[in-house]
C-alpha cells in the first residue's frame, strides 16, 4: 500500500508559519494597547492629583499665585499628554482591527489546505481500497480456475 503523500505541505507549512506571525503580530498590538492605557490612566491619575492639590492649596487659606499658575501649566501639559495617549489609543485600535483581519485571513487560508489535505487523503484511502479488492478479486478469481478443470 502506498503511503499518501501531501504534494502541497510545503505551501501549508508556509501558511502555518504565516498565521503564526500574524498572531504575534496582533499580540504585539494588544500589548501596545495596554502599555498605552496603562500610560492614560497614570497621566489621569496625575491631573487628578494636581486638581486636588490646587484645591488644597486654595483651602489652606494662603494662595500662592505661582504655585497655582505652575500647577495650570502641570495640569495643561498632562492634558495634552492624555490627548495624545488617547489619539494612539485610537491608532492601535486601527491596526488591532487591521492584523485582526490579517490573522482571519491567514487562518482562513491554512483551514482550506488542511481541509484539501483531508479530502485528499481520504480520496487516497479509497483509491488504496479499491486497488486492494481488485487484487483480491483477482486472486480469488485465479483460484477458482484451477479447480474447474
Amino acid at each position: 500500500m502506498a503511503r499518501f503523500r501531501y504534494r502541497l505541505a510545503p505551501l501549508l507549512k508556509i501558511r502555518e508559519n504565516v498565521r503564526a506571525e500574524r498572531q504575534t503580530e496582533l499580540s504585539k498590538a494588544y500589548e501596545a494597547q495596554r502599555i498605552v492605557n496603562e500610560q492614560l490612566e497614570k497621566v489621569k491619575s496625575d491631573i487628578a492629583d494636581c486638581l486636588n492639590e490646587g484645591r488644597e492649596s486654595i483651602r489652606s487659606g494662603q494662595v500662592r499665585i505661582d504655585h497655582l499658575l505652575a500647577l495650570r501649566r502641570h495640569e495643561a501639559h498632562l492634558l495634552a499628554q492624555q490627548a495624545h495617549a488617547e489619539g494612539q489609543l485610537v491608532e492601535i485600535g486601527k491596526e488591532i482591527e487591521r492584523r485582526r483581519i490579517a490573522l482571519m485571513e491567514a487562518d482562513r487560508e491554512v483551514k482550506v489546505l488542511e481541509k484539501l489535505k483531508e479530502k485528499m487523503k481520504e480520496r487516497h484511502h479509497q483509491e488504496e481500497l479499491k486497488a486492494e479488492l481488485k487484487q483480491m478479486d483477482e486472486i480469488a478469481g485465479r483460484q477458482r480456475k484451477p479447480q474447474t478443470a
